[in-house]
């Protein structure tokens, strides 16, 4: 998963393109509608990278291994 949701959570733009950047930049400045979308997808993102949600899916992923190995050696 990306953080950064082209068009969903904000703006990708290439590196070194200036205008591309302004450009959207002022689209944002200019459009309250897409910024509030913007912030509210992007609270999605937050909830994702959340201690307790990372806790969690790094301890199910330690005991899958720890099950694998533990069937493996029989």
């Amino acid at each position: 998963d990306e953080v950064i949701a082209d068009g969903v959570n904000g703006y990708l733009v290439d590196v070194g393109d200036v205008d591309e950047l302004v450009g959207k930049s002022l689209f944002l400045l200019g459009n309250k509608t897409v910024r509030d979308s913007f912030a509210a997808h992007g609270l999605e993102v937050v909830k994702r990278y959340d201690y307790s949600v990372l806790a969690r899916d790094y301890a199910r992923m330690l005991y899958g291994v720890a099950d694998a190995a533990t069937d493996a050696a029989g």
